[in-house]
């Protein structure tokens, strides 16, 4: 299994983006026989910038997650698997304000996560899977730190500690009701 990760915006032209799906689908035109849907990691530009957010960060134009969900939904059409669903197969945000320019609070995480979620129902994703439970230990990612922050519980483990992001999606999934999460399946 593989899944298509928003990195790719940065390597392909504006005008062609995810275009190795245009490549997959020339080389092998029966590809939608072999693949029950397309997992996306919609993560946005450097992991701060809001889900809903078209922005320009460093030159590069970083899309929103609903511009990524309708170029996947295009791709998709055009390799006439239109009707093949969407997963988010991982979306985040890390709550870490240790760096000069990465600054993402434990409280902007939880509203971004809320709001991709709730924009993922809007688009109609059929699967939102959160990156990650718990933090991890921050000595393990020194090159870009921030990855440790991913987290709905903070580091240390054994404390157990629920970040804000924790209490909201509690809080959507009760709204919700009948959700499912990966314990009920």
């Amino acid at each position: 299994a593989g899944c298509l990760a928003s990195v790719a915006w940065l390597l392909s032209r504006p005008s062609d983006r995810w275009w190795f799906l245009r490549s997959l689908s020339g080389a092998h035109p029966d590809i939608c026989a072999f693949f029950d849907g397309l997992g996306l990691h919609p993560y946005t530009f450097d992991q701060r910038v809001p889900p809903e957010l078209n922005a320009e960060i460093w030159g590069v134009g970083a899309q929103s997650q609903v511009s990524m969900t309708q170029v996947a939904r295009a791709r998709l059409r055009e390799m006439g698997c239109p009707d093949k669903p969407l997963w988010f197969t991982e979306l985040g945000w890390p709550s870490y304000t240790a760096g000069l320019s990465f600054r993402v609070t434990p409280a902007m995480q939880a509203r971004f996560l809320i709001r991709s979620l709730l924009l993922g129902l809007k688009e109609d994703v059929a699967n939102l899977s959160i990156y990650t439970f718990w933090d991890e230990d921050p000595s393990s990612s020194a090159g870009r730190p921030q990855e440790s922050h991913f987290g709905l519980f903070g580091w240390p483990r054994s404390e157990r500690r629920a970040k804000p992001a924790f209490t909201a999606v509690q809080n959507l999934l009760a709204v919700f009701g009948n959700a499912t999460t990966i314990t009920d399946a």
